[in-house]
């Protein structure tokens, strides 16, 4: 809000993880939408790259074991898209 009421212009990454905060998005859309200075929001696919760090460091790993798909995360953007957002799939720009 802070910067949205001082004209920056914002964008958004939305790590999107199924079964944690899979049923934001209408939440999250609605919030953003009051925002007028949001140039995009990227929804992007979580990842468990970082599992081999906790590791390394002989932490118990407690990152959530779970598979994105493109089509999950197109639905997170299908949903942010129906409040006037621009959202992408961020699976696209890889």
């Amino acid at each position: 809000e802070f910067l949205n009421e001082n004209g920056a212009k914002i964008e958004i990454r939305y790590p999107f993880v199924p079964g944690y905060n899979d049923g934001e998005c209408e939440k999250i859309g609605e919030f953003l939408s009051k925002l007028k200075n949001i140039t995009k929001i990227k929804v992007l696919a979580y990842h468990s790259f970082a599992g081999s760090k906790y590791d390394a460091l002989g932490m118990k790993n407690t990152l959530p074991d779970v598979k994105v798909s493109h089509g999950d995360v197109q639905k997170a953007v299908e949903v942010l898209n129906l409040f006037g957002l621009n959202a992408i799939n961020g699976m696209d720009e890889d």
